[in-house]
């Protein structure tokens, strides 16, 4: 070789290494910058109701037993997994009765298995199985806990109420299994390891995988139920197509509708993977299009009312689609004369619902709901002997449904908002409330809110759908229970007597009644008896004059006020 040639190569040997000299330095330095960067925990994700319980002696409820959260790999309220830590052992067991210290196919893995059988049927969906590994044992629902596992516990998660409990760890040189003491000759020893002879009885503590889509938790009691089973209910048109009338020989056009799924846990949701027949060229024998819907080997239908023509005729459609509650009734014969001539308004015959068992409709043209659904109501002008169709609206007819359920008015402060009670109240129609007045002592309305009026009882409210003689009327009844109650202010004449009463005493307790103010003149008296009191003011001369009756340690004042 020559000496040109080897002294290129040593150059380029020379490059070589300097280059991977400077690489070298530079993963060093961000090898040094990961380090201190701080470690982001599974469950760092905004709102997690579950970070602050992870390996706290605060437990959470599920299956009827009480948990501590080990670990959390939740990535929302609803997904992602927990690791659950029994708060207290289901039972004591040998390690294996065959005196072998290895986990799998032991006594006690079999002692959690026929334990889970026989209590965990009822909430199996939600728990995930387990191939527990180092040391390794057979898939499961519950399985024991490794001692690498135990050691990342706290020392009082640890604890619980046997004297030691069984973890599925070999004890390094010894024919024996590792255990948490929990009972010690010594402070110090308590919440430890330690090794156990595998015939020896300890207590069984299981964990569990907890798949959070399978269940809902709640904050309040801390605790976690399984979802409820939800299906396919029923599917709705909620907005109808933008045609409903056709000619003879013209094919369906669902542009426009919308269509909907309703679940039984009440949700719904918009759906496009629906059917429709018939698909192929309509006849006059057509009065509707069925729609259906399958998901998961559920299916349901619904009909969209159509209006079939025979060619030459030209029924003029109204814009508007009209609302009505069922036994409520709409003018659908104002709204189609409202966009024809007053020529051709004053030639309509008669009118016609597509489905007399949805809605039925008069000679004037006044529809009344029957049962939920959609109909079109077609006016007709005579020509000769027969009648054509000269224009239509479609009508929407809901069945609301006005139920309190067990919400009641407990404070004069806290309306209801009426309109939250009520379901499939129609669009575009007015609505108002009342209550009888020989209720006001215990309910009033204000628009669409229900005010306490202080006394306990039961009042009916009358939701009115609609106006006048096309209004229709639904009742649902709500339970007022207050606490006692004086009014703010009672008027009184001068020189005579006013009686005074506290409503909603509990039973069996005593009221005592007594002046709130001053009476060094003696101008003012007061007579009591239970739960009334009597007032009379002989001397307008006083600035300010209250009763307070007393209930068990608390006051309640009214104020005088004298006319």
């Amino acid at each position: 070789m020559k000496g040109k040639e080897l002294r290129k190569i040593q150059s380029f040997k020379k490059t070589v290494q300097k280059k991977c000299a400077l690489l070298m330095c530079f993963m060093m330095f961000l090898a040094a910058i990961v380090s201190y960067m701080p470690v982001i925990p599974a469950y760092a994700w905004e709102g997690n109701p579950y970070s602050s319980l992870v390996n706290t002696t605060t437990s959470v409820r599920f299956n009827n037993m009480d948990w501590y959260i080990i670990e959390d790999n939740s990535t929302a309220p609803d997904a992602g997994t927990l690791t659950l830590l029994a708060k207290e052992c289901v039972g004591t067991s040998p390690f294996d009765s065959n005196k072998s210290n290895v986990y799998k196919g032991s006594t006690v893995e079999t002692y959690l298995n026929t334990y889970y059988n026989s209590n965990f049927a009822d909430v199996d969906s939600a728990i995930l199985s387990v191939t527990p590994s180092n040391p390794e044992g057979n898939t499961a629902k519950l399985y024991l806990l490794s001692k690498s596992e135990a050691k990342e516990l706290p020392k009082d998660v640890r604890m619980c109420n046997v004297a030691a409990w069984w973890l599925r760890s070999l004890a390094e040189g010894t024919n024996g299994v590792e255990c948490v003491n929990c009972q010690a000759p010594y402070p110090e020893y308590v919440g430890s390891f330690g090794s156990a002879s595998v015939d020896w009885e300890f207590g069984v503590r299981p964990a569990l995988q907890l798949n959070l889509s399978s269940v809902v938790y709640s904050p309040e009691s801390s605790s976690f139920v399984l979802k409820p089973d939800v299906s396919l209910d029923f599917i709705r048109i909620t907005e109808a197509p933008a045609k409903t009338q056709y000619k003879e020989g013209e094919k369906f056009d669902p542009t426009g509708m919308i269509v909907s799924a309703y679940y039984t846990d009440k949700s719904s949701k918009e759906i496009s993977g629906y059917k429709y027949t018939p698909n192929g060229n309509l006849s006059l024998d057509d009065k509707s299009i069925t729609i259906s819907y399958t998901e998961e080997g559920i299916t349901r239908t619904t009909e969209q009312n159509i209006e079939v023509s025979k060619s030459g005729t030209e029924p003029v459609p109204s814009a508007a689609t009209l609302y009505v509650a069922v036994k409520g009734k709409v003018d659908a014969g104002n709204e189609i004369k409202s966009i024809l001539s007053t020529g051709e308004a004053s030639q309509i015959k008669k009118y016609t619902s597509s489905d007399k068992k949805i809605a039925g409709v008069t000679k004037k043209g006044i529809v009344t709901g029957k049962k939920s659904g959609t109909v079109t109501i077609t006016a007709y002008v005579k020509n000769g002997k027969k009648y054509e169709p000269i224009s239509s609206v479609e009508v929407v007819v809901t069945k609301p449904v006005f139920d309190f359920g067990s919400t009641m008015l407990t404070s004069i402060d806290e309306p209801l908002s009426l309109l939250d009670f009520v379901q499939d109240l129609p669009k575009n129609t007015p609505v108002s409330w009342s209550v009888p007045k020989s209720k006001a002592a215990i309910a009033v309305v204000d628009g669409d809110q229900l005010y306490a009026a202080g006394k306990s009882g039961t009042v009916t409210v009358t939701c009115t759908i609609g106006e006048g003689k096309l209004s229709v009327k639904y009742k649902a009844k709500v339970k007022a229970d207050m606490p006692p109650y004086l009014p703010k202010e009672t008027k009184v004449k001068l020189n005579k007597w006013k009686t005074i009463k506290i409503l909603n005493v509990p039973k069996g307790q005593k009221v005592n009644w007594m002046w709130g103010s001053d009476n060094a003149d003696g101008t003012i008296y007061l007579k009591s008896s239970g739960t009334t009191a009597k007032v009379k003011v002989t001397s307008a001369d006083h600035e300010f004059i209250s009763v307070v009756a007393e209930i068990n340690g608390v006051y309640y004042k009214t104020d005088i006020i004298v006319e």
